[in-house]
């Protein structure tokens, strides 16, 4: 249901579940199942690439833009399983269409030449996010205030992966952008 109402389609196909491999003296080996599902957009111009990697400008500010509309859950998350846990109360996208907003004006922001570097949250939360901008980034570090977006609980807000973008601007934008994201009913935070 969430595909179709974003938009995107996923093909589909035999997906097997049952992964046995048998080697040459009789042992079999059986994989636990995997199911992997790939989705593919058109894009206007493969050239405008924006990189994951924090750029050295200290004229610049990083932007938490949250997909998911929906408070921090860790249910399903890399911290969760580090507990040996999975819990019940997972992250999900409580409205489609303001996915797509979101995801329309990142595009927008990229189309405009204003971002700088940009990050996924996924795997691991806000918290490996930010650290994966910083690794390759062998020069400089980041200054972050989670001020504007702390929940009570701290742990949650850095570890939850809910769906969302953490990008990096320059300063010389912050007005255009805050006018830009407030006229597209996006919300966001100043990290």
């Amino acid at each position: 249901d969430f595909c179709c109402a974003i938009h995107v389609n996923v093909p589909t196909g035999k997906d097997s579940l049952s992964l046995t491999q048998q080697y040459p003296n009789g042992e079999k080996i059986i994989a636990p199942g995997t199911v992997i599902v790939s989705a593919g957009g058109e894009v206007s111009d493969v050239k405008k690439v924006v990189s994951p990697v924090l750029v050295n400008d200290k004229n610049s500010s990083l932007y938490h833009i949250d997909f998911s509309f929906d408070e921090q859950r860790l249910g399903g998350s890399a911290f969760a399983q580090s507990l040996g846990k999975v819990g019940s109360d997972v992250p999900t996208v409580k409205n489609p269409e303001y996915f797509v907003d979101c995801f329309n004006a990142v595009q927008e922001l990229i189309n405009r030449g204003w971002v700088m570097a940009g990050h996924d949250i996924s795997a691991g939360g806000l918290i490996t996010t930010l650290l994966e901008m910083t690794f390759a980034n062998v020069e400089g570090g980041m200054k972050i205030n989670l001020h504007d977006i702390a929940d009570a609980d701290i742990i949650k807000t850095l570890f939850a992966e809910n769906p969302g973008v953490v990008i990096q601007v320059s300063d010389a934008h912050k007005d255009e952008l805050k006018a830009f994201f407030d006229e597209n009913g996006i919300g966001y935070a100043k990290i």
